[in-house]
């Protein structure tokens, strides 16, 4: 199960970069692993 999360998760980071561009996703994912 947690494997198949880490999949879809992994999947939607690299679409979310292809439509929204990096950097916007990178300040967004280091907000969220900073916490």
């Amino acid at each position: 199960m947690s494997s198949f999360t880490t999949f879809m998760f992994t999947m939607l980071l690299k679409v979310l970069v292809g439509l929204s561009g990096t950097r916007k996703i990178t300040l967004v994912f280091e907000r969220l692993v900073m916490g």
